[in-house]
């Protein structure tokens, strides 16, 4: 299976105008293919030389890498096998992901099953990183104190529930835990943490329900 990686690593420093299915017109920033042209990165044919890569990404500071996996363009970001050398894989791009350092960790490792890191991506993967962040969060939520934050048995829940104004109820939540975690999280590894939200929420739930 090959891979395109020209929706994956961007240069934020430049746009271009796109058009979309509907012949619409938009802006949009430069690829990599744009990017590997320009700075004559290509082979015999003039195709976009992906064996290069590492060049480019040296050559533009500018250079955004997302994760595949979280959409993450903020962390740093590995190359991933879909089949490890200790395997027999190879460094062709058909053979690469583009994951953050969290994601790549949990990726699958094993042997002649390039289609398990598909599998992987598809089921767990978000459109934007905090969408992957609050899901996850939600999760460690569960599994810290045994339920789930969106069920009927949910204090917040109960509160909108049983609230005239319900949007009010829940944007000011949102406010308030957005305060709280700026506030009272502290940096660890690559950023805060999946339970240090979750921790957070259970303390804003106490203090307001």
């Amino acid at each position: 299976m090959g891979v395109d990686w020209a929706d994956s690593i961007i240069d934020k420093s430049k746009k271009i105008k796109l058009s979309d299915a509907n012949g619409n017109k938009q802006e949009d920033f430069v690829c990599v293919n744009d990017l590997l042209k320009e700075q004559g990165l290509v082979c015999d044919d003039k195709t976009p030389d992906w064996s290069r890569l590492k060049e480019l990404k040296i050559a533009s500071k500018n250079l955004r890498f997302r994760c595949w996996r979280c959409a993450s363009t903020e962390k740093s970001i590995e190359r991933c096998h879909i089949q490890a050398r200790q395997f027999g894989g190879t460094d062709e791009p058909s053979n690469l992901v583009l994951l953050c350092h969290e994601c790549h960790a949990e990726a699958p490792d094993i042997k002649n099953d390039k289609e398990s890191m598909w599998e992987w991506i598809k089921a767990t993967k978000k459109p934007f990183y905090k969408t992957y962040l609050a899901y996850q969060s939600l999760d460690e939520f569960r599994k810290i104190y045994g339920y789930d934050l969106c069920s009927d048995e949910s204090p917040i829940m109960k509160k909108i529930s049983n609230a005239r104004n319900k949007d009010k109820v829940i944007n000011n939540f949102v406010k308030d835990l957005d305060k709280i975690v700026r506030e009272e999280s502290g940096v660890h590894g690559f950023g805060i943490s999946p339970s240090t939200v979750a921790i957070l929420i259970n303390k804003l739930i106490k203090k307001s329900c």
